[in-house]
């Protein structure tokens, strides 16, 4: 390690430390709430576990509650826009695991769909930047050749084409399925646009300039799109917690329900339809 001193003067502030204190106190009972739930989750999910969607469960709980601290370091600076796509993929993981819990029958489907990305990614590869598959050894090649015929046939259309996803159904049957095509409608559309970059991303990401009569962009830090990118966030938490719960039989009910009173005694009853 070097001795070399640092230079504290070169060193760069990144976000806006100014903002924190501001959405602090603006969304006071959610921060609090975090701080217990992150006590929660590190005592939830520990433990042996033996079956294939016990440990999904665990890992998309664990990828979610990891993406809610990461969240709010963006709410915290004022990215809402940014936050939004965090909270989109926190949605996503709660309805896959939610919908991996109605039909668990789907655990080796889920897990299998590995193959087909990995030959397609060893495809695209083949076509882009041959040089690199020397890389991996033909011994790899081949059990990712052998796993892929293995499984393949099960995710194949009648055209013979392979699924773009794991799952038969498309996103927006398995929110139904689980109770959140509302979130689907309103919140994931809108997050799903500014993390395309279409043109609704981009509206949703503009304001009006103080200098001229044009739509420009809205900078850093900001106020829109906390409130949502929170509540979202805050609802997946509960829901995988809740679906662990039940997949796992770990007996953490009164752990659930507690979650469950922090979620409305941060955002309201006007906002169970978030379904935390």
């Amino acid at each position: 390690m070097s001795n070399a001193k640092v230079d504290q003067k070169k060193l760069v502030g990144v976000g806006f430390p100014e903002f924190w204190q501001h959405v602090h106190d603006e969304y006071a009972k959610c921060f609090e709430a975090a701080v217990e739930l992150t006590a929660v989750g590190n005592e939830a999910f520990s433990g042996p576990l033996s079956q294939p969607l016990e440990k999904v469960s665990r890992h998309i709980a664990r990828v979610v509650w990891n993406s809610f601290g990461s969240l709010m370091l963006l709410v915290l600076n004022g990215y809402g826009a940014d936050a939004m796509k965090i909270a989109r993929g926190m949605f996503e993981a709660s309805v896959t695991l939610g919908y991996l819990r109605i039909h668990p029958g789907l655990i080796d489907d889920y897990l299998d769909y590995h193959f087909v990305i990995q030959k397609r990614l060893y495809d695209a590869m083949k076509d882009s930047s041959p040089g690199h598959l020397q890389r991996i050894s033909a011994g790899v090649r081949r059990e990712m050749e052998v796993n892929f015929a293995r499984v393949a046939p099960r995710f194949r259309a009648r055209s013979g084409k392979l699924r773009a996803n794991w799952a038969k159904v498309s996103f927006r049957e398995m929110a139904r399925e689980v109770g959140k095509e509302q979130q689907y409608l309103v919140f994931y559309r809108f997050a799903s646009s500014m993390h395309h970059s279409d043109v609704g991303g981009l509206f949703a990401q503009t304001q009006t300039s103080e200098v001229e009569d044009v739509l420009d962009v809205d900078i850093a830090p900001s106020d829109k799109w906390l409130k949502e990118s929170l509540i979202t966030g805050h609802a997946a938490v509960v829901a995988v917690l809740s679906e662990y719960n039940e997949i796992t039989k770990a007996g953490l009910d009164s752990v659930v329900e507690r979650a469950r009173r922090l979620f409305i005694d941060a955002w309201g009853k006007d906002e169970q339809r978030s379904d935390a």
